[in-house]
This record gives C-alpha cells, sequence and structure tokens, in this order.
C-alpha cells in the first residue's frame, strides 16, 4: 500500500469499516433473529420479523451501500492500487454485486411475503416461507462474508 494516495487508503478504511458493519449485521441476524422467529409459533414470528425489519431498515441498507461504493470507487483508481489489489477489490466487488442481487431478487421478496401475510394465512404459509427466507439470508450473507474477507485482504 506504500505509495498509495490518501484517497485511496480512506476509500479502504470506509469500505472495511462499513463492510464490518454490514457482515456484522447478516451474522447477527443469522445466528440470533433467525432462529427466534423460527423458534416462536408462526403468528408471533411474524410479528417478531415486522417488528424488527423497520429497525435494520434504518441503517444496513445504507451501510451496505457505502461500502459497496468505497469498494467501486477503488477500482476507478486502479492505476494507484497494485495488481494484487486491484483483483482482490474487483472480486470483492464482483460477489458483493451477486450478494445484492441476492437481496433483492429472492431474500427481500420471501421477506416481504412473510410480512405481508394476513393474519388467516400465518399459520398455514409462514413456516414455509419462513424456511425459505433463512435460506436466502444465509446464501447472501456467504456471497457478503467472501466479499469482505476480500477486501479485507485488499486492505492489508
Amino acid at each position: 500500500m506504500r505509495g498509495m494516495p490518501d484517497v485511496v487508503y480512506l476509500l479502504r478504511y470506509v469500505n472495511v469499516i462499513f463492510g464490518a458493519v454490514l457482515f456484522g449485521s447478516m451474522i447477527m441476524e443469522h445466528v440470533m433473529i433467525i432462529p427466534v422467529i423460527r423458534s416462536r409459533p408462526p403468528r408471533e414470528g411474524v410479528e417478531v420479523l415486522r417488528a424488527f425489519t423497520p429497525i435494520a431498515m434504518r441503517y444496513v441498507p445504507l451501510c451496505g451501500q457505502i461500502c459497496g461504493l468505497a469498494a467501486m470507487a477503488q477500482l476507478a483508481l486502479w492505476r494507484d492500487l497494485s495488481v494484487a489489489d486491484f483483483r482482490w477489490t474487483l472480486g470483492g466487488c464482483v460477489l458483493y454485486v451477486v450478494a445484492v442481487s441476492t437481496t433483492f431478487g429472492f431474500y427481500l421478496p420471501a421477506d416481504r411475503a412473510i410480512r405481508g401475510l394476513a393474519e388467516e394465512a400465518v399459520a398455514a404459509e409462514a413456516p414455509p416461507l419462513m424456511r425459505r427466507w433463512a435460506r436466502f439470508h444465509a446464501v447472501r450473507a456467504t456471497f457478503y462474508l467472501l466479499a469482505y474477507a476480500l477486501w479485507v485482504g485488499a486492505a492489508l
């Protein structure tokens, strides 16, 4: 990283710090929130999800956007990166785009479907929807983890 302009250092710090918040949120959802929601009776689980979603939507998307944009901005400054750093950052960006696509294409529609269930449909429809939702979360979290690992590797 020697000889890099200060802006590249700043972008790396922003990328890694906001990526840590994003990935930490993914871990928290995987090990705490999803198990709690799925362990409750369907009606209670749906209510918990309805309560938690607005809280997470306050900060997780913004942290993800800042993290991803900081990584992509580093690519725009490719002349200031070593070949290895460029490749690691690019690989992280590709995985990040896959994670975001998984989030918008699969995870969020499942989340909306669960939260939008009519009260009389919750008992029958929530359990299979929650299984799919949890699987989609595991997939997207894996892509975010791999992207973050590459970004941290580039920053070291």
